[in-house]
């Protein structure tokens, strides 16, 4: 069974500067690694300082829920079972975990650049660079439809 939940974007509604203990810290590192490994010229989520992302963002309440949801994967023989079954067991912290995940992720510039070596071409924000802006206006090529002007409208009724 898939469950699909949306969530705020989790650094709502900015920075709190949360300090994570260091058993927390360690959790939530190999949870973030589990969840995004290094590979294909990518780097690992720790490597990609999302632990740090996701403790400046943390609100108190986000601490202690990220202490409950970690914390047992650093006890796990295996820490892709024990998240495969907090997904299913817990699937609305699960995805805030993981898109608190994905959003360090790829906020993080050795993440950005890594997508840029990929081919992507892929700058974060819309700043510096802004958006391509085309200077003539798109204009259909073919003309379609047909209008009526207002003044030539009439009353089907009527017929005036």
């Amino acid at each position: 069974m898939i469950v699909v939940t949306e969530f705020p974007h989790p650094s709502r509604p900015g920075y709190y500067g949360q300090t994570l203990a260091a058993r927390t810290r360690d959790a939530a590192t190999l949870v973030v690694d589990t969840l995004i490994p290094e590979g294909d010229g990518y780097p690992a989520a720790s490597d990609a300082a999302v632990v740090d992302y996701i403790e400046a963002r943390c609100s108190p309440a986000d601490v202690s829920l990220l202490k409950e949801l970690c914390e047992p994967a650093l006890d796990s023989a295996d820490p892709v079972a024990y998240l495969a079954e907090l997904e299913t067991s817990r699937p609305e912290e699960f995805t805030w975990l993981l898109q608190f995940t994905y959003h360090g992720y790829y906020s993080s510039n050795l993440v950005l650049a890594a997508l840029n070596r990929q081919g992507y071409d892929y700058h974060g924000a819309p700043q510096p660079f802004g958006y391509g802006i085309d200077t003539e206006p798109p204009v259909p090529g073919a003309r379609r439809g047909t209008f009526i002007k207002t003044s030539e409208v009439k009353n089907v009724a009527t017929n005036r």
